[in-house]
């Protein structure tokens, strides 16, 4: 057996050592394998021996068994006199220079382990994990590793940016892929010029899937609509494709009314001089308007109606039948830039003015316009009308809730008349007269002013329903909520466009085309069924006319069970006729 080199300290004290030199720069690579820790024996052999440390070992193993080593050799130092830091010192000098070398090759940012942070410091040894958060995307404030560079653009394939802001896209002009389209269409000789064409359709799609890529990229809200013949005369006419009806396309009662509407609405612009335009087309900055939802209306068939109840008669005797069987599409986006644009400063409440500046043109809408667009009546100063001038006799209270609900006067002094509690041909009348003259109408209940109302309507008394019009929006304009006014936006969208004078562009969005009696229901949702819509609120339009179509098939049914027990119970009388 081989005697290990002793060493002795200035107390004297000696203690076991190998013979390996240690230079300045520290131990070697060779020597650091073979170093035998209290032992007698580098072989093996022996009781006091430790094992040599493999090749193959990670730096940080090496260490620990080092580290090991060394602190069972202090504690048995540790016994002796002064001999306890002796043996941290050479611990210190062996293990220094392996610590700083690890340091050097794996302190880099590259090579950093994921759940540690880039910039932090990497300790050497054995020690706790990070937190590092395991679900989910990390936050901010995680540990976790973040990505230096960002995601590219699926466009242009640029970091930087997404899709939504490119810059190649916001640069692109809004009718460049329509053009270009047309252009290699009209090589294979295709007929653009009809509105059917498929060609044609397949065009206007992909200008407004241009127009809404590059709309979503900009931070300005201006859009340059080129002024020459051509294209000014193309663009036009592939915007009015889908909106022919706006305005002329007629129902089957409303054939010589639109008509005249719209030849009086052509004339008066010219008479009146208000337009004028400005050059390129500018679209406002819409703020909050935007952010309200657009409700679709629904239409009943107002056909339907005549064979159960007197209310289209009384309509069409106070000239109400123009509006409940108006057709047409509404253009939602120029319906909100109508409201942007209305100067405070030209607003008339007591003669009823309202100036409104909608992409270089001034429309002026005042309670005559909006009668003579609909081809109705204004009542005169001298007839007897109902709320807006004197001259009509108001009925007592008890006389009103005698005619409009079911049942004797209560015992209350101020009774609630609820929509439930009123007769059948009443429920009907109020939805299609408050749909069609001020959307915003009584959910529940109906005040004495309303109930009045609905009774005077009822009594024949003509109410002056374009000053109800002007003040519905007035009101919805002065209290920043266009969603109010917007079962009107058929009516707004034939006034602003004065004669096809204001053009549409690509990408406005037009309301279905649908018959303006009513809204179906009150405050519904999309993608409703009809039972559901009547179940959720029976006091509807549409629940309405179920409910009396059933009740006039459960009465046919009824007469005709009566009809066969007579025939078979009662024999036939002799002085009858059959």
């Amino acid at each position: 057996m081989d005697t290990p080199n002793r060493s002795t300290n200035s107390n004297g004290v000696s203690y076991d050592w190998e013979s390996n030199s240690e230079s300045d720069s520290g131990p070697s690579t060779e020597d650091s394998h073979s170093n035998n820790f209290g032992g007698n024996d580098v072989e093996g052999e022996g009781e006091g021996s430790v094992s040599s440390v493999d090749d193959s070992l990670p730096q940080t193993a090496r260490y620990g068994i080092l580290s090991s080593g060394y602190n069972l050799m202090s504690f048995y130092a540790s016994h002796g006199q002064d001999s306890f830091e002796d043996a941290r010192e050479a611990e210190y000098e062996m293990t220094s220079w392996m610590r700083k070398r690890w340091e050097r090759e794996n302190n880099k940012d590259n090579k950093t382990d994921i759940g540690e942070a880039s910039n932090g410091q990497l300790l050497f040894g054995v020690g706790d994990p990070l937190v590092v958060k395991t679900k989910g995307n990390p936050g901010k404030n995680s540990s976790a590793q973040h990505y230096p560079n960002p995601r590219k653009c699926s466009n242009c394939k640029r970091r930087g940016h997404d899709k939504r802001t490119c810059p190649k896209l916001s640069s692109c002009h809004p009718f460049d892929d329509l053009l270009v389209h047309i252009a290699i269409m009209s090589t294979k000789r295709k007929n653009l010029d009809s509105a059917s064409s498929p060609s044609l359709r397949r065009s206007k799609r992909l200008a407004a899937l241009s127009v809404d890529q590059s709309s979503d990229g900009r931070d300005d809200d201006e859009l340059n609509v080129p002024s020459g013949g051509d294209n000014e005369d193309m663009s036009t006419s592939i915007s009015h494709a889908d909106n022919d009806s706006d305005g002329d396309s007629d129902g089957e009662n409303d054939g010589d009314n639109d008509g005249q509407s719209e030849s009086d609405d052509e004339s008066d612009g010219e008479s009146d001089g208000e337009s004028e335009s400005e050059g390129a087309i500018k679209l406002p900055n819409l703020s909050n308007f935007v952010s309200r939802p657009v409700i679709e209306e629904r239409s009943v068939a107002i056909g339907k109606l005549k064979k159960i109840t007197c209310i289209p008669d009384l309509l069409k005797d106070l000239g109400l039948n123009p509006i409940c069987t108006y057709r047409g599409k509404a253009n939602w986006t120029l319906v909100r830039e109508f409201f942007v644009g209305i100067d405070p400063f030209n607003i008339d409440k007591e003669k009823r003015v309202l100036v409104s500046k909608v992409r270089g043109h001034i429309i002026k809408v005042t309670p005559d316009r909006l009668a003579q667009y609909k081809n109705i009546k204004r009542p005169l100063e001298t007839e007897k009308q109902y709320p807006y001038l004197p001259g009509v006799e108001i009925p007592s209270v008890h006389d009103i809730w005698n005619t409009l609900c079911h049942g004797s006067w209560p015992a209350d002094d101020n009774p609630i008349i609820l929509l439930n509690g009123l007769k059948k041909d009443f429920v009907l009348l109020h939805h299609i007269f408050w749909w069609n003259v001020k959307p915003k109408s009584p959910r529940r209940e109906l005040n004495a002013n309303q109930a009045m109302l609905l009774h005077a309507v009822y009594n024949g008394f003509k109410p002056d329903i374009a000053s109800i019009w002007w003040d519905t929006i007035y009101e919805a304009w002065s209290n920043n909520h266009p969603k109010a006014s917007l079962p009107l936006g058929h009516m707004i969208t034939g006034i602003v466009h004065k004669g096809r004078k204001i053009p549409d562009l690509m990408q406005d969005k037009f309301g279905k085309e649908v018959t303006v009696i009513g809204r179906g229901t009150i405050g519904k949702s999309e993608g409703q069924s009809k039972l559901h819509r009547k179940a959720k609120n029976p006091a509807t339009l549409e629940g309405i006319q179920d409910l009396l179509e059933s009740i006039l098939e459960n009465q046919y049914e009824f007469n005709a069970m009566l009809k066969n027990v007579q025939r078979v119970v009662c024999p036939p009388s002799p002085y009858s006729d059959e």
